[in-house]
């Protein structure tokens, strides 16, 4: 009994270089069934005659095609042979290798921008389908063994349960690259974990966010308020008034873009009572608070006092009293004049009456003498009573 010749298209191998320096008239026993379903799984009843019989139909060794990338489905295995037995489907690269990638990018957390290479990695699985050389017929699939050693023969009926990692089998852990020469620091991933993805699993990607670098620098400027108290010449009348309000702030650098910015707190000056001087009036009573800003300068404020003017008195001076009273004195006299002629105009004209009155007009006279005395001396330039 000849044995058919069977081939292993592995994943990731090289080119095909089936029946290469070898010559082969292929002969068919007649015990192997026909199998029409060219590149389809075999069926459960195909594939139990194929594990019960597998040493005695194909024996233990059997012709080894390596690789898949050659292989084109449809095409003859035997090109140059009389054989018209041709590649069966899913037995191309394509069909029997996928990949899982997983890349880390580096962007710029301000401008969502790369800053660095990106970091690729891949996880490959394979498939290795066992193929009858001579009839084209997918017999089944072969698996590593716990060393990676492929199987000699088929282990799985079944692609879906095939499929194995090739290599390593994880995306390994990646540490971050460290890009603080660039002036950039807390990257929001320090360790891309490692990650085990499963055979069809979409391809990933992971993105790491680094922050700029700034640093800081404390500012502090001092303004002040000068408050001058003069008066109308100029000359200083109060001890100066002055008030100093500090600002705090901070100048930080962008170690990335290497621009700068500064930020300041506010305050403000204080009212400021005019102090009061006697004899003066100033031109305002309160010099009022005012803001100050870091682009505010020193600040002077100069109140002028103006003097009082002085009104002329109203009350009576000495001299006016004596004025006053010698008005009176005349008035006085005149009224007693006056009582006195009428008096002597009614005196009867007995000696008895003259003699009763006698002593009042003696009176009268001595009155009018005093007052006349009093107003020559209160008078000294005039000489008589008129």
């Amino acid at each position: 009994m000849n044995e058919h010749k069977i081939g292993v298209v592995q994943a990731a191998s090289s080119d095909i270089t089936a029946g290469t320096g070898s010559t082969v008239a292929f002969q068919y026993p007649q015990y192997i069934p026909e199998h029409p379903e060219n590149g389809a799984d075999p069926t459960p009843d195909r594939w139990a005659e194929l594990v019960a019989n597998w040493d005695q139909w194909y024996g233990g060794s059997g012709f080894n095609a390596q690789g898949s990338k050659g292989i084109i489905p449809g095409n003859k295995i035997w090109p140059e042979g009389t054989s018209t037995a041709v590649w069966p489907l899913g037995s191309d690269y394509d069909s029997l290798n996928k990949f899982v990638t997983r890349t880390i990018r580096y962007y710029d957390q301000a401008t969502n921008e790369s800053i660095a290479v990106p970091v690729q990695q891949q996880v490959h699985f394979g498939s290795s389908m066992i193929i009858d050389l001579v009839t084209g017929e997918n017999l089944g699939y072969a698996m590593p063994d716990s060393t990676g050693v492929l199987s000699s023969k088929p282990v799985t009926p079944h692609k879906s349960d095939s499929w194995y990692a090739v290599g390593l089998s994880e995306f390994p852990q990646v540490g971050s690259p460290d890009l603080s020469a660039k002036g950039y620091v807390n990257p929001t991933l320090a360790v891309v974990p490692s990650q085990t993805p499963v055979n069809g699993a979409a391809n990933s990607e992971i993105i790491v966010y680094y922050q700029h670098q700034l640093t800081s620098k404390k500012l502090v400027k001092n303004v002040t308020q000068t408050i001058h108290y003069v008066d109308a010449t100029g000359k200083q009348i109060a001890a100066d008034n002055h008030q100093v309000v500090a600002l705090n702030g901070e100048l930080q650098t962008d170690l990335v873009t290497k621009q700068t910015t500064t930020t300041w707190n506010s305050g403000a000056f204080k009212d400021v009572v005019t102090p009061v001087i006697a004899g003066y009036t100033a031109d305002t009573n309160v010099v009022v608070r005012s803001k100050v800003a870091a682009t505010s300068q020193d600040r002077t404020v100069t109140v002028s006092y103006r003097k009082n003017q002085v009104t002329a008195a109203t009350a009576s001076t000495p001299a006016d009293s004596s004025v006053n009273q010698a008005i009176t004195n005349r008035h006085t006299v005149s009224q007693a004049k006056q009582k006195v002629t009428v008096k002597s105009r009614k005196l009867p004209q007995t000696n008895e009456r003259q003699a009763g009155h006698l002593p009042v007009v003696l009176g009268m006279l001595l009155i009018l003498l005093v007052v006349g005395v009093i107003n020559v001396n209160n008078n000294p330039d005039n000489t008589r009573i008129k």
